[in-house]
């Protein structure tokens, strides 16, 4: 199976990178839930285990920008999906900066609201892929 194959192949009647894409999604929006959830005292949840959730959407992010990258020749996709991955990496810098000895002092209200603007890319890159292009 070589590479263009993937662009062409279906599963449940659509293309691996649409899974992919909704497996990114579904990630970082159940790593802000729990997140979100913990603070608001309805679940317990640790820093550790929001780092490892982010870090598993992260994977999953390198891993859908990757067969985007090389299966797909939507020049306005592929810009969607970098500054979609570019305010995730702003928002894990951020997140990186809320604990003790970050690189900078930043509030975890803006990190949040670093992650609601990281969402909004995401949704509106992911409406483009599936509708526009």
């Amino acid at each position: 199976m070589d590479l263009s194959s993937l662009s062409t192949m279906d599963i449940l009647g659509k293309p691996p990178i649409f899974w992919g894409g909704l497996m990114v999604f579904t990630a970082f929006s159940l790593t802000g839930l729990l997140s979100t959830l913990n603070l608001k005292g309805k679940i317990k949840q640790t820093v550790r285990s929001h780092q490892i959730f982010a870090l598993i959407s992260i994977l999953f992010a390198l891993f859908h920008a990757t067969l985007g990258i090389l299966t797909s020749g939507k020049i306005i996709s592929i810009i969607g999906g970098i500054f979609t991955l570019l305010s995730f990496s702003v928002t894990a810098l951020l997140a990186l900066s809320t604990v003790k000895n970050g690189p900078f002092k930043v509030s975890v209200k803006t990190h949040q609201l670093m992650v609601y603007v990281s969402l909004a890319f995401a949704l509106m890159h992911a409406i483009y892929g599936i509708f526009l292009s």
